[in-house]
């Protein structure tokens, strides 16, 4: 029986709190998966890397040849994704990057798409968001700092903040069920632009 693989697309060449939540998952399945870390540097946890092409020139960002770079390391990526097929796609989307960021992560959503590999998208929009508006609610609404009641109830609140970190995943989803062909893809890039 071959090990369920595991490809940690790893695009963000910017802080290093998102390299270190993905190092945990690696590490949780590699006890029973092999792992391969798709990125523009190595990357010191479990599973080998796969050498991304620079993302940045090193001229600041974005300079006139960025646009260009990032499809050539899209399509690095899903000429690899055809080679070492994986079982699931985990993708740490950086959240200030959609528009600049979208050549290189259109060949790889569409390469998952193609060939139904499930996608994790963006594990921190799903916990950080909720976790940080009630968090910011629960201080704003203490009457020792001066807050103000609470206009909602906590239930309702929590809904809420729920939906607030699917967003883009539901985006996805919508546009999926939705269209296809060149639409779906046009619909892919408006979400991620």
């Amino acid at each position: 029986m071959t090990r369920p693989r595991l490809g940690i697309y790893l695009h963000s060449p910017l802080g290093s709190g998102h390299a270190r939540r993905l190092a945990a998952i690696a590490a949780a399945w590699a006890v029973t998966g092999d792992v391969v870390w798709l990125a523009d540097r190595p990357q010191g946890a479990a599973g080998e890397t796969v050498l991304l092409a620079p993302a940045w020139s090193g001229q600041g960002w974005p300079d006139s040849d960025a646009e260009a770079r990032l499809a050539r390391r899209g399509t690095q990526v899903a000429t690899w994704l055809d080679e070492h097929p994986i079982d699931l796609l985990v993708l740490e989307y950086y959240p200030f990057g959609r528009r600049a960021y979208g050549p290189e992560l259109a060949p790889v959503v569409a390469w998952a798409h193609g060939r139904h590999v499930p996608t994790v998208v963006s594990v921190r929009d799903v916990i950080g968001k909720p976790l940080g508006i009630l968090g910011a609610t629960w201080l704003a609404t203490r009457p020792m700092l001066g807050g103000a009641r609470l206009t909602v109830t906590w239930p309702a609140l929590i809904g809420a903040s729920a939906s607030a970190g699917i967003s883009f995943t539901v985006s996805l989803l919508a546009a999926t069920l939705a269209f296809d062909g060149a639409l779906l893809e046009q619909a892919k890039l408006g979400v991620l632009a």
